[in-house]
């Protein structure tokens, strides 16, 4: 009696197993073929590709607008002061092939490989403004270190004969003023350095040119002389508003 419950419970326990025998098999040989290792996983390619996709697609969204405005912004700094940074135009000629490829991408929804590209642009494009910053740093300290000469020959100069040029004390207190922003928006361009913020750096640089040539040509009594600054920072004054300057016509950058 024994023997034949056995043999009942066998036999329907039998063909309940069997379904699973060939399953797990199958998918053992599939790993094996597939090289997936022992905690290798069918599901997680598919996964990742579209996580991957997923965030692609986000951030390339992201990233194309700030690439074309720092391409708009790089072709007016590097069409001023390109020819004085090592491989300004290369680099921005870089830059713009990139996005090129990284929009064909795009469009073609390949939004992984299209990620890639805007970010190998956006390398080149913050390396690129951190060179052009180094440049401002120094052009910016080289027309302070010049305001504050001029400033100091005046008052020395004031003090010497008082009521010589009445004017003149009005034009020290404008200069104190303006020096003083000068060194503000300076010390404001030095905190984004420090942050790897270049473009911004950039832009405090840029405000501080205009209040340290104003100091300059301002202090300067010689009416020649204060053309002669006017051609000096010309580009400077221009590109601080946001202008690219034509030299087609021999004004280059003279400083």
């Amino acid at each position: 009696m024994k023997r034949l419950s056995i043999g009942i419970i066998t036999l329907f326990t039998i063909p309940v197993l069997l379904p699973f025998i060939p399953l797990q098999l199958s998918a053992q040989e599939i790993a094996s073929n597939n090289g997936d290792g022992e905690n290798g996983s069918l599901a997680e390619p598919e996964v990742a590709n579209y996580l991957d996709r997923h965030r692609a697609v986000r951030r390339v969204e992201q990233l194309q607008q700030m690439t074309i405005l720092d391409i708009q912004r790089l072709k007016i700094l590097v069409a001023n002061f390109g020819s004085e940074v090592s491989d300004a135009q290369g680099d921005f000629e870089k830059i713009k092939e990139l996005y090129r490829q990284a929009q064909e991408k795009w469009y073609k929804r390949r939004y992984v490989e299209s990620l890639n590209l805007h970010n190998d642009a956006r390398e080149i494009v913050v390396n690129l403004f951190k060179k052009i910053s180094v440049l401002y740093q120094q052009d910016v300290s080289e027309m302070l270190d010049d305001c504050s000469t001029r400033l100091v020959d005046a008052e020395f100069s004031q003090s010497l004969e008082p009521g010589q040029r009445n004017d003149i004390s009005k034009t020290i207190a404008i200069s104190q003023q303006k020096l003083k922003i000068a060194y503000q928006q300076t010390a404001l361009a030095e905190d984004m350095l420090r942050e790897n913020r270049y473009s911004d750096a950039i832009k405090h640089y840029r405000l501080a040119k205009i209040f340290a040539i104003d100091v300059i040509r301002d202090l300067e009594m010689d009416p020649a002389k204060k053309q002669e600054i006017d051609t000096t920072y010309r580009v400077h004054l221009l590109d601080s508003r946001g202008i690219a300057v034509d030299n087609s016509g021999g004004g280059g950058n003279t400083r």
